[in-house]
């Protein structure tokens, strides 16, 4: 309960908006949110492996290890709950 790694695992960011503008939107986006002609953009609310990638990007390497040491880690299990393919950069 008090490891280095429960508390980097629990700092992965929830309800992450992030701002998309106009000229990086999709055809898609567009369409689904003509305001941003007038805006310029809009907030995107990331899912939570968006925010679980965005976060894992952001840890040192050491920071990485202490996570993928924890007893009986596995990249499979670990990649289908968070999205984190931690043999990506």
């Amino acid at each position: 309960m008090n490891s280095d790694a429960r508390y980097l695992l629990n700092q992965i960011p929830g309800d992450v908006l992030e701002y998309i503008w106009l000229d990086d939107m999709t055809d898609e986006e567009k369409a689904a949110h003509p305001e941003a002609e007038t805006t310029g953009g809009y907030l995107k609310e990331l899912d939570n492996s968006e925010s679980a990638v965005i976060w894992w990007r952001g840890l040192s390497d050491r920071q990485k290890n202490i996570i993928t040491a924890i007893p009986n880690f596995d990249k499979a299990i670990f990649k289908e709950i968070t999205g984190i393919d931690v043999d990506e950069d």
